[in-house]
């Protein structure tokens, strides 16, 4: 990553990549919830059906939900390359980064912080504030197409 400078300069491995925001990125994967709402019928249940709220489906809303409020507390567009991974740690705290890219990649603001599960809503919205105070709303808007 960065030297601190705010200059992209290696590739982060795999462990250290933090996937696209938005909604291609922001839970499109995380298919563990898919199930539990319905959408599989062969154990019985209907689509109208409401699922029972489990635990993982808790975490999963939690995660979507600070990814999500970072996202729209940015100016993004479609073609905004902002990331957001929000994670569960070992001592049960959501762990959201966010970084926002300049077109070229020669330009980045990185933010990473930490609350509880209940506060997912905050969470999502420090890390826009953080990286608004690190330069990230001009760093979007030069990634418009003209």
């Amino acid at each position: 990553m960065g030297r601190g400078d705010g200059h992209a300069r290696d590739v982060p491995p795999n462990d250290r990549r933090v996937p696209a925001a938005g909604p291609a990125g922001t839970g499109r994967d995380r298919g563990r919830a898919h199930h539990a709402r319905g959408a599989d019928d062969r154990g019985g249940r209907t689509r109208a059906e409401p699922a029972r709220e489990t635990r993982a489906n808790r975490v999963w809303r939690a995660h979507i939900l600070a990814e999500r409020t970072m996202l729209h507390a940015l100016p993004g567009h479609c073609n905004s390359p902002i990331a957001g991974h929000c994670h569960t740690t070992d001592d049960g705290q959501l762990s959201l980064i966010g970084m926002v890219f300049s077109r070229d990649g020669t330009t980045f603001a990185h933010a990473h912080e930490w609350d509880t599960s209940d506060h997912a809503y905050e969470l999502g919205a420090f890390v826009a504030a953080s990286l608004t105070r690190k330069d990230a709303r001009s760093i979007i808007a030069g990634t418009r197409l003209h």
